[in-house]
C-alpha cells in the first residue's frame, strides 16, 4: 500500500499531462487516505475545472480553503475563477 503523497504525485503528473480524469482518480485515493491535505483538494479542483465540472470543483477548492485559509495562497484565486465561470460574480 502506498501513502497519500504517492497518489498525489501521480495525480499531479497526470494533471500536467492533461489526463484530468485519471488525475482525479489518483487524487481521490490520496484524499481517501488523508483528506486533511489542502493541496490534494486543490489539484482535484483544478482537474475538475479543466473538465468543466464546476460545482464539484468549487466544493474541492472550498475544502482546500477550509484546511488552509491563508489569503496569500492561490486557492482564493481559483475559487474566484470558478465562481466567475458559474456566473456567481458577486461572490467571486
Amino acid at each position: 500500500m502506498y501513502n497519500a503523497d504517492y497518489y498525489y504525485e501521480n495525480g499531479v503528473s497526470l494533471y500536467e499531462q492533461h489526463k484530468y480524469r485519471r488525475a482525479i482518480s489518483e487524487l481521490d485515493v490520496a484524499i481517501s487516505i488523508n483528506g486533511c491535505e489542502p493541496k490534494y483538494h486543490y489539484y482535484k479542483a483544478l482537474a475538475l475545472y479543466k473538465l468543466g465540472i464546476l460545482n464539484e470543483a468549487l466544493k474541492e477548492i472550498e475544502s482546500a480553503i477550509n484546511l488552509n485559509p491563508d489569503p496569500t495562497s492561490n486557492y482564493f484565486n481559483v475559487k474566484g475563477l470558478i465562481l466567475n465561470w458559474l456566473g456567481r460574480y458577486n461572490e467571486a
